[in-house]
């Protein structure tokens, strides 16, 4: 499960993209999903968050990764707003610098973890980790 924020100029699903970029494109535009994206850091995401611009408010599903064929990395992501959402049938690519600044949580099933970390985990976070 991936919590993030939709309500930003950069989720574009009807476009089928999710794009850490300060301006949508205009209506009928076509979008380059290669554009120049802004960097992320840590101080960054906090400033956002802080200042209450992003915000938790929609769940989703990481189902893969992909690439473009420039090597631009995508996130690919099945939206709940149905099939007819957008071109990729419901499912949003979401780049590395969008998930980077606006993911708010993540879950994952102890399974996914290779024992190595889920050992770690067990150990650190003991209550967490049932």
């Amino acid at each position: 499960m991936w919590d993030t924020d939709v309500t930003n100029r950069g989720w574009m699903s009807r476009k089928g993209y999710a794009l850490a970029i300060d301006h949508k494109p205009a209506q009928g535009d076509t979008l380059d999903p290669d554009v120049p994206e802004h960097p992320y850091s840590q101080t960054y995401r906090q400033k956002l968050f802080d200042e209450l611009i992003t915000q938790d408010d929609h769940l989703m599903q990481i189902t893969g990764l992909s690439k473009d064929k420039k090597g631009k990395e995508f996130f690919i992501v099945k939206n709940s707003w149905g099939t007819r959402s957008g071109p990729f049938g419901g499912y949003v690519y979401v780049s590395i610098p969008y998930f980077a600044i606006n993911t708010v949580t993540i879950i994952l099933p102890k399974a996914a973890l290779n024992k190595n970390l889920a050992d770690r985990i067990a150990v650190s976070y003991p209550r967490f980790y049932q």
